[in-house]
């Protein structure tokens, strides 16, 4: 049952950290953001580094220790451990994240006192005080209400554990399958870019034309996931692949606009 508690609990944390994130980046860049990697309305970074704290602080009977609680630690100490351990989830999310799909979902490279622009300041501190309050004034209180649970049966924690389980495969398994398409699509365009680059004995004009058409292609065939993704993640790698992508951004972005030209009217009047 303590498993069950735990996912169910790392689910909650995910949708609260969704929340805030959409919410705070809606407000900031004066349009809807759904900031997730997954699907579903939930950002599974946060969940971790909730259970990671709740484990920590001996929040969890069975697996911390009452002597080895720390949730009656000094403030300072609080902040110190929420701060640290949220640098170190947020950098190895960023870089792993980066090394599979070749794509950052967040980058603090604006940011003071950055790292590699994975992690800043100014973020760490935030996360630092979001975690206190969490540990201080949160999750005592939730500790109390969920005792009026204690009665509920462990099959009723386990079926709607498995329930939730089941949904979170099947939304990571489809967006790392409709990633893996879109890295695909991309890693594709990109060699096509270096070829046209490449052919030394055609005019500028016309590589620009080509290339073009390659990414009128390539944007068609792309999900609306995919194009949203596309429109909030930076690339990273060779300078080809940050170049393609960015006019792939460009073409969306002009899409979207409604002020797209069409290319094969572009071709006609060059080759006339």
């Amino acid at each position: 049952m303590i498993i069950s508690k735990l996912f169910l609990s790392f689910i909650v944390f995910s949708l609260v950290g969704w929340l805030w994130e959409s919410i705070y980046c809606t407000v900031t860049n004066a349009k809807w953001q759904n900031r997730g990697f997954l699907y579903g309305p939930i950002c599974p970074i946060y969940g971790v580094g909730a259970i990671g704290m709740l484990m920590a602080f001996g929040f969890i009977p069975g697996i911390s220790t009452e002597t080895a609680s720390l949730h009656d630690a000094p403030i300072w100490q609080v902040f110190l451990i929420c701060a640290v351990g949220s640098a170190v989830l947020e950098y190895t999310t960023s870089y792993l994240m980066e090394k599979i799909f070749d794509a950052r979902w967040w980058d603090y490279t604006d940011m003071p006192l950055n790292i590699n622009g994975r992690i800043c300041l100014p973020a760490t501190l935030l996360f630092g005080f979001a975690g206190t309050a969490l540990i201080k004034i949160v999750l005592p209180k939730m500790v109390i209400a969920a005792a009026s649970l204690d009665n509920v049966s462990p099959l009723v924690w386990e079926g709607f554990s498995l329930v939730f389980m089941a949904i979170f495969a099947s939304d990571f398994v489809l967006t790392i399958a409709n990633m893996t398409q879109l890295v695909a699509k991309l890693d594709k365009l990109e060699e096509e870019f270096n070829t046209i680059m490449d052919e030394r004995y055609k005019v500028v004009g016309d590589k620009q034309l080509v290339l073009k058409q390659k990414i009128v292609d390539v944007t068609s065939d792309l999900n609306t996931r995919q194009r949203y993704v596309l429109r909030n993640i930076k690339r990273k790698g060779s300078h080809a692949k940050e170049e393609v992508t960015t006019r792939v951004k460009d073409y969306l972005g002009s899409l979207k606009a409604g002020v797209v030209k069409n290319t094969q009217t572009e071709s006609d009047k060059h080759e006339a």
